[in-house]
């Protein structure tokens, strides 16, 4: 099977994925017969493209269709394609490149087509040259005398205008678009110009004006249904009624919209479709939670609704992939979620959007939103300038002594993300976090509660939260299982343990077999394992454990893998996608190897790497790694399945090993032991 990855041209929020079979001649793009996959690797290969994931293979094709031999074929949604996969792969000037020799030859296109280069330059925040590049093509579609392409170059122009600053130019704009929509009945461009005009009013102080303009294109999508009108009225309507100080309405409005996003989804296939399709779609959630959480101190209806949409916007495709999609899984609501929850638990759910940074905490007794003096710009400077040194490699080696652990930085993110927590989790030692935005990347275990005194080992006598907490991670809220399925032993399961090439995976291997004796341990080793090997076996075990090279990729989430023994046609690259297609069976999988975490940030879900791939074919949690192991990791992994087979849970048996080795002088610095996390799924 092939699967192919097809960039939607314009910004609809899908991708395509056409799957078709090997013997097949041909992909089917949109309904039209196009280029047979033959001729996509052969182009590949001529460019010395090496398609690894599914993004590289979209760039293949839409570089075979949108510079083919014969330059009067070009087709402007190949290159329209091919802009948004470099933009996708993180090349702007490529993307720049090709929207600029589209927009060059606009007697090429029909009438209607819209430039690219505009959006392009807006993304890279030049936004006064993308004006100026819509207002001399809208110039040129008044010349043309073509009524519709008038209206979709002004919407354009109108949209940039907004998003420049300059509100009155954008009514004016968007009025006259509206005058033309209605001269030819255009609906979609009436209800486009009519939001505009409401956003514009918005900004321009016209609070009355504005709540009108946009019922009335909300009522006009709602006569007229697509998803993309009623999401973008209903958004925007919401934004005003929630300016206009009228919660309730501004939250039946930003419910309407995520329904829309919520049905979408759903018809959606392969998680990271799906994970992508809500990251652009994110706007209804937020505002819900900023109306809800956003006063000081939420009255317990807002808090108990914020519970609720907190789990409706996080890890929502990921919850869709270990269930059935035909029946979606309902948010818990607090009182389930306390049930859940041990007397010395907490459940720490973190939300982080545009205008608000807070925890929604809650235990087995109460439940309180805090807070948070971090903004998500600075929340994510600093994780990003703490993992550096961690994530960092020289000469594809990662050097110590050029990877200082700041202490005082891990103590400002303890300052501004738990310490202001504490009194409302009441002394709890159990923590389940649910991150979100930047916290997924950051190792709440290794953050510093207090700095030891100069002159002494530093980071052997520094005090981390490890040292008082247990941390366990959730995707959501609505993962959280109750607290007894949690703390089953896994004592005496059958194992299977992976063992590829990477340095201290056969010591790693005999530790398992040595913790788990006289269980035996079935062991799949350097040649043995292989792709198949894993597929076909694997989801016989309850307890998976992978010692072997991997890749994170943070551009493109399909080209993360694990890397195993190669076998006929088979290269030994198991992708993340290959791995959510194998249904696990496994309640726990051990990722001991580079960054299993890791992986490309969506808004709302996470870290789309190998561990969110496992979680999504049905692992019940994965201890996973946040930056580069050695092989001392042998020495986690050897005191972590020593505990599991006396019989702790995984966490318990998890935060023991990392302590031992934080306590050794040898291995103090976090570098050793803060990497692991374990990730409870479904």
């Amino acid at each position: 099977m092939i699967n192919a990855a097809i960039v939607g041209a314009g910004d609809w929020g899908q991708r395509l994925v056409a799957s078709v079979q090997g013997q097949s001649d041909c992909i089917r793009f949109s309904g039209v017969v196009s280029r047979t996959p033959d001729r996509v690797a052969a182009f590949a290969a001529q460019h010395g493209l090496t398609i690894h994931s599914d993004l590289q293979r979209a760039l293949a094709y839409y570089r075979a269709g949108a510079f083919p031999r014969d330059a009067l074929s070009i087709d402007g949604q190949d290159l329209a394609g091919l802009v948004r996969v470099y933009e996708q792969l993180d090349e702007p000037d490529s993307a720049e490149a090709v929207a600029r020799f589209h927009d060059g030859a606009p007697e090429r296109w029909q009438a209607t087509e819209i430039p690219l280069l505009p959006q392009v330059l807006a993304s890279r925040g030049r936004v006064a040259d993308a004006v100026r590049v819509a207002q001399a093509w809208a110039e040129r579609q008044v010349r043309g005398g073509h009524v519709q392409a008038t209206a979709l170059a002004k919407l354009e122009l109108a949209d940039l205008l907004l998003r420049e600053g300059r509100s009155q130019a954008t009514l004016r704009e968007a009025t006259e678009v509206d005058s033309l929509a209605r001269s030819l009945t255009m609906t979609d461009e009436r209800i486009s110009a009519g939001t505009l005009r409401g956003r514009a009013l918005l900004a321009l102080g016209d609070r009355p004006r504005a709540l009108r303009a946009l019922k009335a294109a909300g009522a006009l999508a709602a006569g007229h249904p697509t998803a993309d009108g009623v999401f973008t009225t209903q958004v925007v309507l919401g934004d005003a009624l929630a300016a206009n100080g009228r919660p309730q309405a501004a939250l039946a409005a930003y419910d309407r919209a995520a329904r829309t996003v919520e049905h979408i989804t759903v018809g959606l296939r392969g998680d990271v479709d799906r994970a992508g399709y809500r990251e652009r779609h994110l706007r209804p959630f937020d505002g819900a939670l900023r109306v809800l959480l956003g006063t000081p101190d939420p009255a317990p209806p807002a808090l108990d609704a914020g519970v609720l949409w907190s789990q409706r916007r996080k890890a929502a495709t990921l919850a869709l992939a270990t269930t059935d999609a035909a029946r979606r899984p309902a948010p818990l609501d607090r009182a389930a979620l306390q049930r859940r929850l041990g007397p010395r638990e907490a459940l720490v759910d973190y939300v982080v959007t545009d205008s608000l940074v807070a925890a929604i905490v809650v235990t087995d007794r109460r439940a309180a939103v805090v807070r948070l003096p971090m903004t998500r710009e600075s929340a994510s400077a600093l994780v990003a300038q703490l993992r550096r040194p961690l994530v960092t490699t020289f000469a594809g080696r990662l050097d110590l002594s050029r990877a200082p652990y700041d202490l005082g930085l891990a103590h400002t993110l303890y300052a501004g993300l738990v310490r202001p927590l504490e009194r409302a989790l009441g002394g709890r030692d159990h923590w389940l976090i649910a991150p979100d935005g930047p916290l997924y990347a950051l190792p709440f275990e290794a953050l510093v509660t207090r700095v030891a005194p100069e002159g002494g080992v530093v980071y052997a006598a520094s005090e981390y939260l490890i040292d008082r907490i247990q941390v366990t991670y959730l995707p959501s809220a609505q993962f959280l299982a109750p607290a007894a399925e949690r703390a089953k032993p896994l004592a005496g399961a059958r194992m299977l343990a992976v063992a590829g090439n990477a340095p201290g995976s056969a010591r790693e291997v005999a530790a398992v077999r040595d913790a788990f004796s006289p269980v035996p341990v079935r062991v799949l080793s350097r040649g043995a394992a292989t792709e198949t090997a894993l597929r076909t076996q694997g989801p016989r075990y309850t307890v998976i454990h992978v010692a072997t090279h991997a890749e994170a990729n943070n551009t493109d989430p399909l080209a993360s893998h694990l890397r195993l023994a190669p076998e006929g046609d088979n290269d030994g690259y198991l992708h993340s996608n290959e791995i959510a297609s194998i249904h696990w069976r496994a309640r726990l999988v051990v990722l001991s190897a580079c960054e299993t975490l890791g992986g490309r940030l969506y808004g709302g879900e996470g870290l789309m790497g190998l561990a969110r791939a496992f979680l999504a074919g049905g692992a019940g949690a994965v201890v996973a790694t946040q930056w580069p192991v050695g092989d001392g990791s042998a020495d986690v992994m050897d005191a972590f399945y020593r505990r599991l087979a006396a019989g702790s849970p995984p966490d318990a048996a998890l935060r023991a090993a990392q302590i031992a080795l934080r306590r050794a002088p040898a291995t103090s610095h976090p570098f050793f032991w803060g990497s692991f996390v374990l990730v409870q799924g479904r």
